[in-house]
């Protein structure tokens, strides 16, 4: 609970200073900002992780941990980091993890509190612009919506995620076991790049789920 307020602090700051146009001032402390135009405009993406799929992991994990600790404010930042991280793998295992639940522990309870969070997202998208484009652009980057406004940038990243994501499931059969060690993914991944590099130079798997699984392995 309390690394999820720290996060949610250094997120709210770089927002800020990214609007300011002072983004850099975070290099006093070692801070990078990513920036992602899932909303339609550019806008930093990262908190304090060095990347919004990091940040994007970790909020959809203390998302969950908070609504089982029914600790309702740390639970509403969580999703502000969620939807602030414009990760789309993170959404998936949040939505997964929320049908798992459901399904493992049905109650009426759950079942409308799933529901309540499910009627107030559509609200949300419906009535809200820019969430009905964040929304249009995470569906598309599944495949699930196409639309002309969505552009090349759309299916490249489709195309992206699912060449970084076969290469950290071929990284992680190679080693099954130890996996090639915490935070070494992106030194592997030049090994695994069929251009000999890292995609972007970025070097992640652009699945959190898959690029743990790689560098600790499968026990």
């Amino acid at each position: 609970g309390i690394a999820t307020w720290v996060a949610a602090s250094y997120s709210a700051l770089q927002l800020v200073l990214h609007l300011a146009g002072a983004a850099s001032l975070l290099s006093a402390v070692q801070g990078t900002t990513q920036l992602g135009a899932a909303y339609g405009v550019s806008m930093s993406r990262n908190g304090p992780f060095l990347e919004g799929n990091y940040l994007g992991f970790f909020a959809g994990v203390a998302l969950l941990l908070a609504l089982r600790r029914r600790a309702r404010m740390t639970a509403v930042v969580a999703a502000f980091l969620l939807l602030y991280s414009q990760s789309t793998v993170a959404l998936v295992g949040v939505a997964a993890g929320l049908l798992l639940v459901s399904l493992l522990r049905p109650s009426g309870k759950i079942a409308g509190a799933v529901s309540a969070i499910l009627l107030v997202g559509l609200a949300a998208v419906t009535f809200v612009p820019v969430l009905s484009v964040f929304a249009t652009r995470q569906l598309g980057k599944l495949g699930l919506v196409s639309s002309p406004e969505l552009g090349a940038s759309i299916e490249y990243s489709m195309q992206n995620r699912t060449e970084t994501t076969q290469r950290g499931i071929d990284m992680s059969a190679s080693f099954p076991v130890l996996g090639v060690g915490p935070g070494r993914y992106g030194y592997w991944d030049q090994f695994f790049s069929l251009s000999g590099g890292a995609a972007g130079g970025r070097g992640i798997a652009n699945n959190a789920y898959i690029q743990v699984l790689a560098e600790i392995g499968a026990p």
